[in-house]
């Protein structure tokens, strides 16, 4: 089970953000998706997500769409959505297994609650971190095999940023995981490779050169940039 993107030029509108992206991805990688404000990192992720139904020459999943589970940045939920957690899985595993057993959904997604260390209470009172760790545990629900997380760090308290990094370490063999990220802090914390995407380039870099190319940056820029890159 792979993924492979050959020669994949990626756009916003008008504008050209990567060009010539060459990428081969197995179960079991995890790649950090990183660059500036406005460099085409989510629009990467949803162009991947949305290619898995609309076909493209440069973009070849070697998984089903039921594999596959984007997690977007902003990702509120529908005023329909059921009051409580457990409810709201419940009813994910029905509307992709339309003849699940209503209790054998409920018994694992108490199971999957655990696993993510989130209790069962209604979604008016979940905070920004638990919403992110909800929609991970149904993804996992879902026995996604590809997880296309976008920030999912993003406003999210340093407790649950630490469940939600030691859960990814857990299931790491058996998933592929593409992250963007923009906090240093996390970038390190994740130890992976980086997908460095500037001028509309996009390299691949281990976590070692990763570092010191950030250091370099750091140490040629400008006071007023340095303060923006590294104060985390």
């Amino acid at each position: 089970m792979n993924l492979s993107i050959n020669n994949l030029t990626v756009k916003n509108q008008n504008s050209v953000l990567i060009k010539n992206l060459n990428l081969h991805l197995e179960l079991g990688n995890r790649l950090i998706v990183y660059g500036s404000n406005g460099c085409g990192k989510s629009t990467l992720i949803k162009l991947m997500f949305h290619s898995i139904q609309k076909k493209q020459n440069s973009i070849e999943w070697g998984f089903t769409f039921n594999d596959v589970q984007y997690v977007p940045q902003e990702n509120p939920f529908h005023s329909a959505t059921p009051d409580y957690v457990i409810d709201f899985l419940v009813k994910s595993q029905n509307l992709n297994f339309p003849f699940a057993k209503s209790h054998l959904a409920s018994e694992k997604s108490f199971e999957i609650l655990k696993k993510v260390e989130l209790a069962n209470k209604p979604l008016s009172q979940l905070s920004g971190g638990e919403r992110q760790k909800l929609k991970i545990a149904q993804a996992l629900l879902l026995n996604a095999k590809v997880l296309l997380l976008d920030e999912p760090f993003n406003g999210v308290d340093q407790k649950s940023q630490t469940q939600i990094y030691s859960l990814l370490n857990r299931i790491q063999n058996q998933t592929l995981q593409i992250l963007v990220l923009h906090n240093l802090l996390d970038i390190r914390k994740m130890n992976s490779p980086v997908l460095w995407i500037e001028n509309q380039q996009a390299l691949i870099l281990s976590p070692q050169d990763w570092f010191r190319k950030v250091d370099q940056q750091f140490h040629h820029s400008h006071c007023e940039h340095a303060e923006v890159s590294w104060t985390i």
